[in-house]
């Protein structure tokens, strides 16, 4: 089972992923800032990280330069899609 961190500063935003995510069978992790979102990347070492770019603290941007980028909102299809193609290319 592929695990995928979530960062996410937005109570409804955060429940979106999670739910869509678990229910197709991937394990989640969550966080609320981008220093809480570097910290659990470095320790639980997820296959793919979903960050927000407006955080509080350092911004998603700051915090994780080199990532795979999908803009909001999210088409869910597209969403599923683009989760899948990154965790299988790890």
């Amino acid at each position: 089972m592929s695990t995928v961190l979530i960062v996410e500063d937005n109570d409804k935003n955060m429940k979106l992923a999670r739910d869509v995510l678990q229910a197709k069978g991937y394990r989640t992790l969550e966080a609320v800032s981008g220093e809480e979102g570097v910290k659990l990347a470095r320790e639980k070492k997820p296959d793919l990280v979903l960050m927000d770019i407006q955080l509080p603290g350092i911004n998603g941007i700051e915090a994780f330069r080199p990532i795979a980028f999908l803009g909001k909102p999210i088409d869910l299809k597209e969403f599923l899609d683009t989760v899948k193609r990154l965790v299988e290319r790890k």
